[in-house]
């Protein structure tokens, strides 16, 4: 059976919506009919999962808050994959509302079925209209901004220098601070033999931070082989102010790498993360939080260990950077 979940207007498909919550929540569970009705539809938007004959299986909505809620599938229609493709669209429409985070209650017996959509159970359990419930949340990769778009998709065509399109599974755009470093951190777990970051200035916001710093160590001590170089333009920062990085590059000398670009040469204003000629995490324009996360895509990949090893055969050392303070 084919199944379709399109976003409906309330106002429009009010009585269909009333009629599968009526039989899910209200007969079949005994939710009183004053919490059912909670007054908050107006505002929300709705989902209808239909099939190819137009018949009714299943509804959810989004509140404006990021709450999902009201995900009823009909008992006849229960176990066909309608519940993920209802939850799939809440979420891709709190991610084009630029939602930063998504939440519902969920009925304990359904944690499992929300933690496969990407959902964390938050808090004890408790009750709400008698039935057991926990809270649960999930972060979103913000739906990105027309520059963003245009930026990737520009980095994308400067990367691949054969015919064949970029791979589009296992890529997530983002935007915001945040879901970067949680990008970075899911892309330093892709790497096993050789790691490579071009940044301006190793900024703190990233590359000092115990999520990100943690992963780097736990890389370079993996195997005798692993290694990690590090290209930035200028140490004053991480020198005077100190830098987890700079503090491994000391520690494990024979395993991280830092060196000084030369300033002759036509460095990129980007910022990026690359692994093993296979993957990459990118930033087009390195002092905004919006980028890209290419868990495997080779062709590009490999581009940017191209460039990086030009801009890393031509740069230098520095000694502030080896000194090792005790």
């Amino acid at each position: 059976m084919e199944v379709h979940v399109v976003e409906v207007d309330w106002v429009t498909y009010r009585e269909r919506l009333h009629r599968i919550r009526k039989v899910v929540f209200i007969d079949e569970q005994s939710v009183p009919e004053s919490l059912e009705w909670d007054g908050l539809d107006d505002d929300a938007c709705h989902f209808l999962a239909l099939d190819t004959a137009g018949r009714d299986l299943g509804c959810a909505r989004l509140l404006p808050t990021g709450q999902i809620g009201r995900m009823a599938v009909l008992a006849t229609e229960r176990k066909k994959g309608i519940g993920e493709q209802l939850l799939q669209a809440a979420v891709h429409k709190a991610e084009i509302l630029g939602m930063n985070e998504v939440f519902l209650h969920a009925q304990t017996h359904a944690v499992g079925f929300y933690e496969r959509g990407g959902f964390s159970v938050a808090g004890i359990e408790y009750q709400e209209a008698g039935i057991p419930h926990r809270n649960m949340t999930r972060l979103l990769a913000i739906a990105p901004t027309d520059a963003l778009r245009r930026a990737a998709n520009k980095q994308i065509s400067e990367l691949n220098t054969t015919k064949v399109l970029p791979r589009s599974a296992r890529v997530t755009l983002f935007r915001g601070e945040g879901l970067a470093r949680d990008a970075l951190a899911a892309g330093l777990a892709e790497a096993r033999r050789e790691l490579i970051i071009y940044s301006h200035f190793l900024d703190a916001l990233y590359f000092d931070e115990p999520q990100i710093t943690t992963a780097i160590s736990t890389f370079a001590r993996r195997a005798p082989a692993t290694r990690v170089r590090i290209l930035i333009h200028s140490s004053n920062f991480i020198v005077s102010r100190g830098h987890r990085l700079l503090e491994l590059s000391r520690r494990l000398s024979s395993k991280v790498t830092i060196r000084l670009v030369d300033p002759d040469f036509d460095a990129p204003d980007s910022c990026f993360v690359a692994w093993d000629q296979a993957g990459y995490w990118l930033l087009p324009e390195y002092r905004e939080p919006e980028g890209s996360l290419h868990a495997d895509d080779p062709v590009p990949a490999k581009r940017l260990f191209h460039e990086f090893d030009q801009l890393w055969h031509h740069g230098h050392l520095d000694p502030e950077l080896r000194e090792l303070r005790i």
